[in-house]
């Protein structure tokens, strides 16, 4: 039987005798000795962490059958939406607000940890990447760079990664490698509850060529309506604890998908072509960021793709024009990716591989320059 008990994490102590009063008149055990970065899942139920103690016990990784309650200052929205993705159940408002414990201990703790596995983990520092690629405008050439991207990561850097496709109605990325859909992330819906890792790759398609794996769209548009917004972030924080890099493609539409995936993402690339029907659509988009809260953290940066000698815009004409750093430029080279997409080719073959088209070699040193070293 699992015995009632907490870590509370702080050297506040003031702050620890108020907590152990607490715990003591709940039956709970007490116990203020971190032994991270991992935890035995059977010797805690709750969590208790002091938002100043999370660069000290980082990284760490806390058990889903635990119960993650953050003791914050801070009551801004962007500080919740950081717990939230840190798998906080609940935040607690110190000092002001710490009576608030009460009321959640007294909620049995089956209803905080249901259908959760033991050997499926919250994590702090250190997990897997979350890289976003969105543009408002379709047609950018997204579903390709993120591909591209995928490819280099996992081939060229010896990354693990994970390639979802939440681009629903147009999604591309199955033509992109050649696979056939059988499965998709719909597939997850009967075990979203006890999610894990298993169930995501038992769905995902490992591609033979490059060794990563893919998590499809459903070919059935209207299946869209089952996909609830903790339904992604479970997908995504979950192959989040076990790959390396977690590449999404997002549809054009912002939707629910669109913001809850933007949300989880550590770093938004933002697919921009050298136009100004182009601009005019970022600057649309980034004051729906910054209405909603996205890429507070300046994890929002810009990737002009289809470049070419012909273009409306320079990448110096977009720089003075935006107000976000530029990862990479893309050049235009049609002739050159499209057979590799028609034959479902991967696009660098083994380490070390440059590319053919001029398009494959500037993602390239883009992932070399912006993405690998910048983060």
């Amino acid at each position: 039987m699992r015995s009632t008990n907490a870590l509370v994490v702080t050297d506040d102590e003031s702050l620890l005798t108020d907590i152990k009063r607490i715990l003591y008149n709940f039956d709970i055990q007490e116990t203020n000795e971190w032994q991270g970065p991992h935890v035995p899942e059977d010797n805690i139920s709750y969590f208790l962490i002091d938002e100043l103690m999370v660069d000290a016990i980082s990284p760490a990784h806390i058990p889903m059958t635990s119960v993650l309650i953050g003791l914050v200052r801070d009551r801004s929205f962007e500080n919740a939406r950081k717990w939230m993705k840190l798998g906080a159940k609940e935040l607690v408002i110190i000092p002001d607000e710490l009576e608030k414990l009460v009321s959640i201990l007294q909620k049995p703790l089956p209803n905080f940890v249901s259908g959760r596995s033991g050997s499926d983990y919250f994590a702090f520092e250190g997990s897997g990447d979350v890289r976003a690629f969105y543009s408002a405008k379709g047609g950018t050439g997204k579903t390709l760079i993120a591909a591209m991207v995928a490819q280099n990561l996992q081939m060229q850097c010896d990354q693990r990664v994970i390639l979802i496709d939440f681009n629903v109605q147009f999604g591309g990325v199955e033509v992109v490698f050649g696979i056939e859909p059988e499965r998709s992330y719909m597939d997850l819906l009967p075990v979203i509850n006890e999610l894990s890792i298993n169930h995501i790759q038992n769905v995902a398609v490992r591609e033979e060529n490059t060794g990563i794996h893919v998590l499809l769209s459903p070919a059935n548009p209207e299946q869209v309506e089952l996909a609830t917004d903790e339904m992604i972030t479970r997908i995504i924080r979950t192959c989040r604890n076990h790959f390396d890099q977690v590449i999404i493609d997002l549809p054009s539409i912002f939707n629910s998908t669109t913001f809850t995936a933007l949300n989880e993402a550590t770093h938004i690339y933002y697919i921009l072509n050298p136009d100004s029907l182009s601009v005019r659509g970022l600057k649309h988009t980034m004051n729906h960021f910054r209405r909603y809260q996205i890429g507070n953290k300046n994890n929002v940066s810009i990737i002009i793709n289809r470049n070419n000698n012909k273009s409306e815009l320079t990448e110096k004409n977009i720089s003075t024009l935006i107000d976000l750093p530029i990862a990479g430029s893309v050049r235009a080279d049609f002739y050159g990716v499209q057979p590799f997409i028609n034959m479902g080719r991967p696009f660098y073959y083994k380490k070390h591989d440059k590319g053919v088209s001029k398009t494959a070699q500037d993602v390239r040193k883009m992932v070399k320059k912006s993405i690998v070293r910048g983060g």
